[in-house]
Formats: C-alpha cells, sequence, structure tokens
C-alpha cells in the first residue's frame, strides 16, 4: 500500500488523468460507437496474432544478448517476455522490465545486473530501429516541425552510439565495482557474431509493430496512407516513456489523438476510436 502513495506513482497517475482529459474533453460517446460499430474483427485479430508472434522474435533477440552469460532456451524467454509485457500492463512506470529481470535472474543464476543491462541494451536497439523507420517520414510532406524531430532522433541516435563507445573505451574491464561490472558486462553483450541477427530482429520488429498499426486503422476503414500509421507509430511509441499509470493509459491515447487531429487533420471521432483500439488491441493481447 505504501508504494501506491510514492511520488513517482501519483505522478504516473496525474500524467494519466491529465492525458486522458486532453485527449476525449471533447469526446463523443454517440460518434465514437458510430465509428466502432464498423470495426472488422478478423482484422484486430490478426494483428494480435502478429503481435505476439513479435515477442517471439524479441525472446530469440534477447537469447543472442545473453548468450555470453548463459545460453538459455527461447521458449524460457519467451515466456519471461510476456510476463515482463504484463507486468508493464499492471504495474506503473513500467516496472515489468524490473519484474522479468527479477524473474530471468532468479532462475537462470544470472547476476540482476547484467540482466538489467541486457534489457537497457534491448531499448537502445528498439530505439535505434525506431529511428531507422523514421527516416522514411523525411520524404512525406509532412510540418517541418515534425522533420525536425527526425533530425533530432537520429543526432540522438549518432550521440548515443558515440557515447557508448567512449564508456566500453574507458570504463569496461577497468571498474572493479561488482554490480556496475556485470551491468556494463550485460549492456555490452551483443556479440559481433549476432550483430546482424540482432540488427535485422530490431528492424523486423518494427516492421510488425508498423503492419499492427496499419491493420488496426484497415480494421475501422479509416484509410490512412503507411507514412501516416508510422507517424502514429512514431509519436505513440515516444509517448510511452511518459511516466503513467500502468498499461500507458492516458499518454498513449493522447499522443495518437493530437497527432490525428492536430497534425493529420482526422476528425476527433475518428481519433477517439482509432486511439481507443490501437491501446486496446495491444493491452488485452499482451495482458491476457
Amino acid at each position: 500500500m505504501k508504494y501506491f502513495l510514492k511520488p513517482h506513482f501519483i505522478l504516473g497517475l496525474i500524467f494519466s488523468f491529465l492525458g486522458l482529459y486532453f485527449a476525449f474533453k471533447d469526446f463523443n460517446y454517440v460518434g465514437f460507437l458510430e465509428v466502432i460499430k464498423t470495426t472488422n474483427i478478423f482484422y484486430v485479430l490478426l494483428a494480435s496474432f502478429f503481435l505476439i508472434f513479435s515477442v517471439w522474435f524479441r525472446a530469440i533477440r534477447w537469447h543472442y544478448l545473453l548468450i555470453k552469460a548463459k545460453s538459455i532456451p527461447y521458449k524460457n524467454l519467451f515466456e519471461i517476455e510476456m510476463l515482463g509485457f504484463f507486468g508493464n500492463n499492471v504495474l506503473p512506470l513500467r516496472l515489468g522490465e524490473l519484474y522479468r529481470s527479477i524473474i530471468l535472474s532468479n532462475r537462470f543464476e544470472i547476476s540482476k545486473s547484467t540482466v538489467i543491462g541486457s534489457i537497457v541494451l534491448e531499448r537502445i536497439l528498439d530505439t535505434l530501429g525506431l529511428v531507422f523507420f523514421s527516416i522514411f517520414l523525411l520524404f512525406y510532406p509532412l510540418e517541418n516541425q515534425i522533420k525536425n524531430y527526425v533530425y533530432y532522433g537520429l543526432i540522438f541516435s549518432f550521440v548515443l552510439s558515440i557515447v557508448l563507445f567512449l564508456i566500453k573505451k574507458i570504463f569496461y574491464d577497468k571498474i572493479e565495482i561488482e554490480i556496475i561490472d556485470n551491468f556494463l558486462k550485460g549492456l555490452y553483450s551483443l556479440d559481433k557474431k549476432y550483430l546482424i541477427q540482432n540488427i535485422s530482429i530490431s528492424i523486423f520488429l518494427w516492421l510488425i509493430y508498423w503492419i499492427n498499426t496499419f491493420l488496426i486503422q484497415y480494421s475501422l476503414d479509416i484509410k490512412m496512407s503507411l507514412m501516416e500509421t508510422l507517424f502514429i507509430l512514431m509519436i505513440s511509441s515516444l509517448a510511452i516513456a511518459i511516466p503513467s499509470a500502468p498499461g500507458m493509459i492516458g499518454t498513449f491515447h493522447l499522443a495518437v489523438v493530437y497527432s490525428m487531429e492536430s497534425i493529420l487533420g482526422y476528425s476527433s471521432d475518428i481519433a477517439s476510436a482509432y486511439a481507443i483500439l490501437l491501446h486496446a488491441f495491444g493491452f488485452i493481447s499482451l495482458t491476457f
């Protein structure tokens, strides 16, 4: 009970509440029902299948990242990845990441700091994969401000790569504090032999997420372009980093509704229906 009174948990609830308020302050229930009742459930189920399928590929990538520490079967990593997503959906501040690191560490006797380091590396690969696909937005007629965000992302990725290189050059194998040393081993566990596999899987994962973002709008017959769905994917993915209540409620919805209404010019009813369905399909698939 004390945990739910901590400042970071309360801050997450505030952000979620504000996100829900600004996303749905002009919510039209009748218009929403008119849009949502046209949903083609086949495409939603297909997107759910692809989403679960993507977790299997995340397990394969995690296997490659942990192979120096211990070779763990894909099946076990898939189960633990799913538990992590479940934790992210029912615990605040994406604590599912910590949850799965503890499970893996205890079950296979690997240092927790090593596991956490590998999860940080996962997120770095995810970020680089998103930046790779965001380059396509530079060739789409969006506002210059939006394209500037893409340029910022490219610069951030370049700076991050330099920083990681310098950290490895200066500190790797030179730190005698065990917990930091284990963390760095996890962070730099990207084996050169599996470099292409890890990069390819990271790009393939975002391709699946892009397809799913398109399938959900297709199920509502919104007729968004591929580039528009990529833009929605990029903005909603960035919103996930904002502290929120469990399941990224509110922050995710606001990012999608704002992008569709204020930037892409879709109506409030369509934007609300799409935001709710896009969030619900992922939340239910991974939690269930």
